[in-house]
């Protein structure tokens, strides 16, 4: 989402303005049968940020899904980034056919995929940041989320 950080007083501003005009969009293309379901589902979303040892950990969840990702880092230097993805059955199953062609190591255990960055695409996405930098981009990407569902969740 493009809102700015939770330092400027921008941010709230903005966030709202973005999910008025989620809004807008919902009230224009679906039904109230539909909305009452995406309002019920809103209640479902949820996002946390961690930091373990040399782990930086997102995990969010949402309509019956769970997503882990775990930046690994050596000093300053991202040197792993995982995906964990908790889904039902069949929709993991088409999560593992196109993290085959974008990940390695890939791995599907049930409703549970798994896979990592290869080196070259780590070093081109965090090769430049340090864990500080990505840890900051992380902490705005989960407050910002949490903003906007706020902000969504006060227009129900």
């Amino acid at each position: 989402m493009g809102a700015t950080s939770c330092g400027n007083s921008g941010s709230n501003k903005e966030t709202d303005a973005e999910a008025l005009l989620l809004e807008e969009a919902i009230d224009k293309n679906l039904s109230k049968d539909e909305k009452k379901a995406l309002s019920a589902a809103l209640d479902d979303f949820g996002i946390d940020f961690k930091e373990k040892g040399n782990q930086i950990i997102k995990t969010s969840s949402a309509l019956g899904s769970k997503n882990i990702e775990i930046y690994t880092f050596k000093g300053d230097k991202c040197t792993g980034y995982r995906i964990i993805c908790t889904m039902p059955e069949a929709q993991a199953k088409e999560v593992y056919e196109v993290y085959q062609n974008t990940l390695v190591n890939v791995k599907l255990d049930g409703n549970t995929v798994s896979g990592d960055y290869n080196q070259e695409t780590l070093d081109l996405v965090y090769g430049s940041m340090t864990k500080a930098q990505i840890r900051e981009k992380v902490k705005q990407e989960v407050e910002d989320s949490k903003q906007l569902l706020k902000s969504l969740k006060r227009r129900k």
